[in-house]
């Protein structure tokens, strides 16, 4: 209807018209069909949605258009729901260290910022702004020094009223009113609100908040992500009876995500993934319909179903999107030589100076690292001896990186022993579904392939994947890769 068509015919899922780009804002709309805009429906929030662009919605409209209907291309820029909230710290110190931990609410608003009256402000909804931010927790924050600051300040304030229970993973899913028109004069006996967060282990500065995360680390944990291809991401897994084991998806929704999410360090959950989207795990799947309230402590305080053999399978293993903090590791790595963004010589910034990587003891699982703290997900390949040209510079440089790009062994090469003995050929017994979205072809072209006498066929010998191997508890015992582009399993001698 606010196309000017008079009804729809049909609707098409499953990204049926090509897939879209930007953001994904609506989820789970459910309307009643009287309303005037499909914002008016019942949905999940602006911008609260754990889809992929391969699930965009379509509709097909009757031809048929309501009488006096005017077309236009002017698209209204009111804004009506909230979209980006950051923090601006306004302390000195505070500006320049990362993460960002404390400091003025404030929520996008046509081409720049607004701020949020304070007005009945309370800590659920510092929680549910620290969530955002990446934090798993809240603290107080000394107002009167803001009241100051403040005072001096030219504000354009855009919400009051804000109402969080506290389980919101974003504010826009919140109760709270817009200001209208000119605002300047707004919140005449409040202030802008102001938040304070505690970051997790992980992202903590200082002495104290280090020997907190030396003692998180010493006690064993119960809960873990695994199969994540950056920080705060993963296959959710527990451990039970001394045995690391999955969560089934059923019921599986962003409250008790978020709940995993605060529990590990991190802020809210961004999605609560279903369906293995983050691979199948191996071992037991030791828990099924967990359902939270968002206020608990541990996963383990929620309440759930213990597992039954026919219950779940791990395609249907629960996986988590965490909020982490922004860090800026991206701007002290980058790639130069490449012949795309995603592949090049790896430079390190050691102060206000670049530097390379020496490549002795480089592997796939240091490329990981470079390639995670790229943003740039799993890594394809660990190049050395050059290949992305000579580097000027002082290559000890990059030294101090060593911290996170630890030493392994190599994956494939002549000769090469892996962690349990000499490399074999194994046939695997179960069916692992590839969830990338890359193409599963060879990059090397058909003038390299090499003729394959028993098999009669040509191969690739290109590496194309790489895969763990790992007990049923899952400890990796070997790595290994797939190279020959052959699904002809043919007896031959070799």
């Amino acid at each position: 209807r606010p196309r000017g068509f008079v009804a729809a015919t049909g609707w098409a899922h499953s990204a049926k018209y090509g897939k879209g780009v930007g953001r994904i804002w609506l989820d789970n709309v459910n309307c009643a069909g009287g309303e005037k805009s499909i914002g008016d429906c019942k949905h999940r929030g602006w911008g609260n949605s754990d889809c992929s662009h391969e699930e965009d919605a379509g509709v097909i409209c009757k031809d048929e258009r309501i009488p006096g209907f005017k077309d236009s291309n002017v698209i209204e820029t009111e804004q009506s729901h909230v979209e980006e909230v950051r923090l601006r710290p306004v302390v000195s110190g505070a500006r320049r260290q990362l993460p960002v931990t404390e400091g003025i609410v404030e929520v996008r608003y046509k081409d720049g910022w607004a701020q949020i009256c304070d007005e009945g402000w309370n800590s659920q909804n510092s929680r549910v702004v620290c969530g955002m931010m990446g934090f798993p927790a809240e603290k107080k924050v000394n107002r009167n020094f803001y009241k100051l600051f403040t005072e001096r300040q030219q504000l354009n304030y855009r919400l009051h009223s804000v109402s969080c229970t506290g389980t919101e993973v974003h504010l826009s899913m919140c109760a709270f009113e817009f200001y209208r028109g000119n605002a300047s004069a707004a919140c005449g006996a409040g202030m802008p609100a102001v938040v304070s967060c505690v970051p997790g282990p992980l992202f903590a500065t200082g002495s104290a908040h280090k020997k907190k995360q030396r003692q998180q680390q010493q006690s064993q944990p119960r809960i873990r992500l695994k199969g994540g291809a950056k920080v705060g991401e993963g296959r959710v897994e527990v451990l039970k009876s001394s045995e690391w084991g999955t969560i089934c998806d059923d019921r599986w929704n962003l409250l008790s995500a978020s709940v995993v999410c605060r529990e590990l360090g991190f802020g809210s959950a961004k999605e609560a993934l279903t369906g293995a989207r983050m691979g199948q795990g191996t071992g037991p799947i030791h828990l099924n319909e967990v359902q939270c309230l968002g206020t608990e402590k541990s996963l383990w305080s929620c309440p759930f179903k213990n597992i039954t053999q026919e219950d779940c399978k791990h395609t249907e293993d629960a996986a988590v999107r965490c909020n982490i903090p922004y860090m800026g590791y991206e701007n002290l790595i980058r790639l130069a030589g490449g012949r795309t963004t995603f592949e090049g010589r790896v430079e390190v910034k050691r102060g206000s100076k670049w530097g390379t990587v020496c490549s002795d003891g480089w592997t796939t699982k240091e490329a990981m690292v470079a390639c995670r703290q790229l943003g740039l997900g799993y890594s394809l390949h660990a190049v050395t001896v050059g290949a992305g040209g000579e580097a000027p510079g002082d290559t000890s440089a990059s030294t101090g990186t060593g911290a996170s790009l630890t030493a392994v062994g190599l994956y494939g090469g002549k000769g090469i022993n892996g962690p349990s003995g000499p490399r074999r050929l194994l046939r695997f017994s179960s069916q692992i579904h590839n969830n990338g979205r890359a193409d599963f072809r060879p990059k090397a072209g058909r003038h390299s392939w090499v003729w394959h006498e028993c098999h009669r066929h040509y191969h690739s010998m290109d590496i194309f994947t790489h895969y763990d191997i790992l007990t049923p508890n899952g400890t990796k015992v070997a790595e290994g890769h797939k190279a020959s582009f052959c699904l002809e399993d043919t007896e031959c001698e070799e």
